[in-house]
């Protein structure tokens, strides 16, 4: 039997400054077929969700517990198996949602997680569904 694969888009993060400030993180991944061309003969797949299991907190420096939350989910991704595609760096509320405030310098921050790693970033104030999450991007 063959291993099932899996894929993800990237990492959407969190941030909060509700008692401190802090960061997580979280991956959705997909089976690698769950489609196919004829919708009557898709077999059942499954899908995943990765997180981490507490806010990292930033202690003086957000660029040290961002760094820690995406080589976390990086590197427990790819201990399962899960392939990232076109990888992009998400932020819930994407710096529009007054629900969702970042830090001031988030935007420098996510340039600096973004060219370390070699991922992508959606365009500042892209559209979010209506949980304040970014819209997935639709792979090719």
């Amino acid at each position: 039997m063959t291993p099932k694969r899996f894929w993800s888009t990237g990492i959407r993060i969190e941030y909060t400054d509700y008692l401190n400030p802090a960061w997580g993180g979280e991956v959705d991944f997909f089976e690698e077929d769950w489609v196919t061309e004829d919708p009557r003969r898709t077999l059942p797949s499954t899908y995943g969700h990765l997180q981490t299991r507490h806010l990292v907190p930033s202690r003086g420096s957000h660029r040290d517990a961002l760094t820690v939350v995406t080589d976390t989910l990086i590197r427990d991704a790819e201990q399962l198996g899960i392939e990232f595609r076109d990888p992009t760096l998400y932020v819930t509320g994407d710096g529009v949602e007054p629900d969702y405030p970042l830090p001031e310098d988030w935007i420098d921050l996510f340039e600096e997680q973004t060219d370390r790693l070699g991922w992508a970033r959606p365009p500042y104030g892209s559209a979010v569904d209506g949980r304040g999450r970014p819209r997935l991007r639709v792979l090719e």
